[in-house]
């Protein structure tokens, strides 16, 4: 990530050593990790298998990234636009692996 500007990454993962990791990474990234803790599912993952004659194939977990709460989401977005002082960008990254909610309310 090069140039002005703040990264927030938003997601629900487990209480897990994969969330745990991911927590550290995103920040030493310079990323604000704003992760909802799922107690009872564990952090989502995929694994890409790829070459020749496979093409890309992916095979995920979902794990927790369903249960992102919409509410909690709308409200931290709503918080950043109004403290935004330049432009924002929004990515919604993985919508396949949104929970019916959000992907209805978006």
């Amino acid at each position: 990530l090069v140039g002005p500007g703040r990264v927030t990454f938003y997601a629900c993962v487990g209480k897990d050593a994969f969330a745990d990791m991911l927590t550290a990474r995103l920040e030493s990234m310079g990323i604000e990790a704003k992760l909802q803790r799922h107690s009872e599912k564990s952090t989502g993952s995929c694994v890409i298998l790829s070459g020749p004659s496979l093409g890309r194939s992916f095979v995920t977990c979902y794990g927790a990234a369903p249960e992102l709460d919409v509410e909690l989401l709308a409200q931290s977005l709503q918080s950043e636009l109004e403290r935004a002082d330049e432009p924002v960008h929004i990515h919604l990254g993985g919508v396949y692996s949104y929970g019916p909610t959000l992907r209805q309310t978006l």
